[in-house]
């Protein structure tokens, strides 16, 4: 039976990194293969828009889940809180704009229950700079991440679920850069309801899709940074629970010291 912690590090050599490494292919391909059928080409444009779209849905997702790790009403781990939760809740989402407005290093570890500077900073074996440091590159990641889900007044984000499911439109079949989405709402009470719809185009050029692979590769480190911090977090409250059996913390300790994983 896999438990959490080795959840954790699977997640930190593999899943925290899919997304990019899978933009990334796209990426070069469209970069390096000059053969590439129009089709294909728009194919993978789209695929970029989704992982992004998906990575910055990941990001909102660890932050929540990772500050409601220690409620205990639930009696849930991480893993079985990220199987349960919805990435595009908008608890995620209001959580992550709350976490944008964040400055010090110690109120993001504050807001996401984990403790102290100090203590981390021995836990991981680094000094308390190189770890405020490392928590900085967390919340700027937290504010690209927001900004880019704003680009083109939310396009991106609102196009996801179309482009998923290949309701988008290339205005000019020869134009593989210029893509149309309808976005198409009900609006207003249950008894009077009504549709609300728009259209909006993406300009999704090469230099645009380097942007997006660039911050799926941000939000990236950003989740492997949030593990390091969780697993920092776990090391110091399992060595000071006075409730645990011995036997029991030896164990999780020892789950912790294990590196076949990284």
């Amino acid at each position: 039976m896999i438990n959490t912690i080795q959840f954790l590090k699977n997640y930190n050599v593999f899943a925290s990194q899919a997304r990019y490494h899978t933009a990334k292919l796209y990426l070069d391909e469209l970069g390096n293969n000059k053969e590439l059928s129009p089709n294909n080409q728009k194919l993978m444009k789209l695929r970029i828009i989704e992982e992004f779209v998906s990575a910055t849905e990941d990001l909102s997702l660890w932050l929540l889940v990772v500050s409601k790790r220690l409620d205990k009403s639930g009696k849930l781990d991480i893993w079985e809180r990220l199987l349960l939760a919805e990435a595009t809740t908008d608890d995620a989402k209001k959580f992550l704009k709350e976490l944008g407005r964040l400055r010090a290093p110690s109120s993001i570890l504050h807001k996401l229950d984990i403790v102290s500077s100090r203590i981390l900073s021995k836990q991981l074996g680094i000094s308390e700079n190189e770890l405020n440091e490392s928590l900085k590159y967390i919340i700027e990641a937290i504010k690209t991440t927001i900004q880019n889900r704003k680009i083109n007044c939310g396009a991106l984000v609102r196009a996801h679920n179309k482009i998923k499911h290949g309701i988008a439109v290339y205005l000019d079949a020869k134009d593989i850069n210029n893509l149309l989405i309808k976005d198409l709402r009900m609006v207003g009470s249950k008894k009077r309801k009504r549709k609300s719809g728009r259209y909006f185009e993406i300009r999704f050029d090469s230099e645009m899709a380097e942007k997006l692979v660039g911050s799926i590769l941000v939000v990236s480190h950003a989740i492997r940074g949030l593990i390091y911090l969780v697993q920092a977090d776990f090391r110091y409250r399992i060595a000071t629970d006075k409730h645990l059996h011995k036997k029991t913390r030896k164990y999780w300790l020892a789950e912790l010291d294990k590196t076949e994983l990284e």
